[in-house]
């Protein structure tokens, strides 16, 4: 029996809400001609009007998310927090059941790679498939995902495809078991990949260590922009929900894993937070989305991270300058000062956002008396806001807490 605390010193900070949509859901079959016609069963969730099997799709165009399940695990009620989390925020999310063997027969990564890579491509061309439920309502913009053996099969279909635009995996193994196809997905694809990822670890896997896995997989990976997320105090099997058979075989290999100080709830949720936000940004466009993740990266008590990324082509903007930048007072009651130094500017572009990734407030400054610009905070909500300042070019990001 896994003994379970809770943090008791973390700050909370929760930007996950429910999405405008319901949850719709069927099972497609897909035929890959490259490979003699090779079966991809398929559970596809999306949002809809009205909640259930086969309902029709709702108004709009969605982007893509494929996702690779874990070592057998390929019942979709493991995952059903990822359905419920984001299909329902306007996301088409794939399921691939194959490649679920244990020993007979044994799933072959590679295979698993290219089916990933299959549903890319497949789902993303549906748009322009008559007799597809899915004709006019899929976006031109897809990301791999996948957990533990599907997170390392999502590295190799970055490579197999040009249709996905970003990757985020979770407790990715890329180790090789004693049975499957050996795959040397460091050398021959990850070090190759170039589009904006995310490597989330959890801190007590040993299933998956992520000093052997996650990290390496950040380490080895080309992109401009990518960022290692270690979620603290949580386990490999934690990435999956609570239902489902198979979740017992994931189990029974973390027997020796430090005991968790987090429930699997808990780290659900914390996935959602850090996911909904990265692909609102990276799929769908929305900047604000991209300064609240990486906003919510820098300050989260959560977690622990490494990152690289900069250039707004390629991922969320990081700070280009050496301006000073300071915030008094800072818990702030009514108004606060905007100092901004050090930097040439002729105006000042100022952005605040809620914890969800609303922008609350916008103005443009022309530059003030001492560079500094008082800003009231009255008809704010108690909380933490962040501060996006942009100064002739430069940005920066800090925090605001409003009392």
């Amino acid at each position: 029996m896994k003994k379970i605390s809770l943090f008791t010193t973390m700050m909370l900070f929760v930007v996950f809400v429910f999405g405008q949509f319901q949850l719709g859901h069927r099972v497609v079959t897909f035929k890959d001609p490259a490979r003699s016609n090779r079966s991809v069963e398929t559970h596809i969730y999306y949002p809809a009007a009205t909640a259930g099997d086969d309902v029709p799709i709702a108004s709009g165009t969605f982007p893509v998310v494929v996702f690779g399940h874990g070592f057998i695990m390929g019942n979709p009620a493991l995952y059903t927090y990822l359905w419920e989390g984001i299909a329902t925020k306007g996301y088409i999310m794939a399921f691939p059941t194959t490649e679920n063997g244990s020993v007979i027969p044994p799933p072959n990564h590679l295979e698993f790679g290219k089916d990933l890579a299959f549903l890319v491509d497949t789902i993303i061309a549906s748009n322009n498939v008559a007799s597809s439920f899915l004709n006019g309502k899929v976006a031109n913009k897809a990301a791999l995902m996948g957990h533990s053996m599907g997170g390392k099969s999502a590295w190799i279909a970055t490579k197999l495809t040009t249709k996905a635009t970003t990757i985020f995996t979770i407790g990715a193994a890329i180790s090789n078991p004693p049975i499957g196809t050996a795959i040397n997905v460091l050398g021959d694809y990850a070090k190759f990949t170039s589009i904006p990822a995310v490597s989330m670890a959890a801190e007590f896997d040993c299933v998956a260590a992520p000093a052997d896995n996650q990290k390496k997989l950040y380490d080895t990976c080309a992109s401009q922009c990518k960022y290692y997320i270690v979620i603290k105090g949580g386990g490999h099997c934690f990435f999956a929900s609570q239902a489902g058979s198979g979740l017992m075989s994931c189990e029974s290999g973390e027997g020796s894993c430090e005991p968790f100080t987090i429930t699997r709830e808990q780290q659900n949720e914390y996935t959602i937070n850090f996911l909904s936000l990265w692909l609102s940004y990276q799929l769908k466009n929305n900047a604000a989305d991209g300064v609240a993740f990486k906003a919510l990266v820098a300050t989260s008590n959560l977690i622990t991270e490494t990152h690289n990324c900069s250039g707004s082509s390629v991922g969320i903007s990081e700070q280009v300058n050496n301006a000073k930048v300071e915030i008094f007072p800072n818990p702030s009651m009514g108004s606060f000062n905007l100092f901004v130094g050090n930097v040439n500017h002729r105006k000042v572009e100022v952005k605040i956002f809620s914890l969800s990734g609303k922008v609350v407030f916008s103005n443009i400054y022309n530059a003030g008396l001492n560079n500094t610009y008082i800003i009231n905070t009255e008809d704010f909500n108690k909380g933490i806001y962040f501060i996006e300042i942009n100064a002739d070019g430069n940005q920066y990001v800090k925090k605001l807490i409003i009392e």
